[in-house]
């Protein structure tokens, strides 16, 4: 055989070759690629009962799961294509038989991830680097939320539990302080909190899961939070110690109030979300050095429920307090206000 001949040969086999190849890859990947979403975001890592404090979550990284879903989808329309141009031009019934399973099986893969990361993963839903140095992250899984504590970021999330709160409907009122940036949350869209981020205090306190929420049958638009933390006690609050702080823990002496906040915190009613109705919380906040905080606190000891015979003579006696000696007299007037009005519905349920 000639020289020629020979390249004219080799010459027509790469592209045979390169064609064989590709035809393979187009059929085998989108099933490689299910594959692999499968088992990356099978649940792994304390996944049932609830992970107690010091346990160590392994998440997949939501960023890798939609660029795979990306590819996946890319794959399965190529992989559809073709198989069902091969099945037609050669009239096989086993090409049908492949183009039927690759239309269903492959899409169940991409719905086991969704319902996965749904149900059973920890989905990481915010992450925040502080000044210490540490990076902290708010993971969900179903009706329950952690904090957790950055243990390593590779192609999975390594996490060490802060705490978890185990309730949905375990968020507490918070009033922010306007015009601070790390604090902004977007509008809610009623029903039950809309999770926003994590965020730290400005004192660096403080690290708590921000979601903004709609109070009802008043729609009003406020902040709540599931997740505090107290870097400082090292303490984490679940949803039973979370009525224990204050409502203005986010606020500074200079600050003014977040409207919205402030009504719905007055307005309460929330199924999702529980007011501050402690009155020994509220004692100890009306001595708050932000003489608007001390005016809100005057409003809520008013709401005190006059059947609680010790509430009512703590609060009363707080309240008598401040109406007398607060240096503000827009707080005097608040507390006078309030005094007025907790001592007509004692009266009344006394009738």
């Amino acid at each position: 055989m000639s020289t020629g001949r020979m390249g004219a040969k080799m010459t027509r086999g790469v592209p045979f070759a390169v064609k064989r190849w590709a035809a393979r890859l187009v059929l085998a990947l989108p099933w490689v690629v299910a594959g692999a979403l499968v088992w990356y975001t099978f649940p792994r890592g304390a996944v049932l009962p609830s992970p107690v404090p010091g346990s160590i979550v392994l998440s997949p990284r939501p960023a890798v799961v939609t660029w795979a879903g990306r590819v996946l989808l890319a794959a399965w329309c190529a992989n559809i294509t073709f198989v069902v141009y091969r099945a037609v031009a050669r009239r096989s019934v086993a090409w049908f038989m492949f183009a039927g399973a690759a239309l269903v099986l492959v899409p169940m893969a991409g719905l086991w991830c969704v319902f996965s990361m749904a149900l059973g993963c920890w989905s990481d839903v915010s992450q925040l680097r502080v000044e210490s140095g540490r990076t902290y992250h708010w993971l969900h899984r179903w009706e329950s939320e952690a904090l957790a504590d950055e243990v390593s970021l590779g192609v999975f999330l390594r996490t060490r539990v802060i705490g978890v709160n185990d309730n949905e409907r375990g968020y507490y009122a918070l009033v922010r302080p306007t015009g601070v940036a790390r604090y902004r949350l977007p509008r809610p869209t009623g029903g039950r909190p809309d999770r926003s981020h994590l965020a730290e205090s400005r004192d660096h306190r403080w690290v708590v899961s921000l979601s903004s929420y709609q109070s009802y049958p008043r729609p009003k638009n406020g902040c709540a939070a599931n997740l505090i933390y107290d870097q400082v006690a090292g303490k984490f609050f679940d949803w039973k110690e979370l009525g224990r702080l204050s409502p203005f823990l986010l606020v500074e002496p200079g600050d003014q109030l977040e409207r919205g906040d402030v009504e719905a915190l007055l307005v309460g009613g929330q199924e999702y979300v529980q007011g501050c109705s402690d009155v020994r919380v509220l004692s100890q906040d009306s001595t708050n050095p932000n003489p608007a905080v001390r005016a809100v606190v005057a409003q809520l000891l008013a709401e005190t429920y006059p059947g609680d015979e010790a509430n009512v003579t703590l609060a009363t006696r707080v309240l008598e307090q401040m109406a007398d000696k607060d240096a503000d007299p827009g707080v005097r007037k608040a507390a006078r206000g309030a005094l007025a009005g907790l001592r007509s519905s004692v009266q009344q349920r006394a009738k």
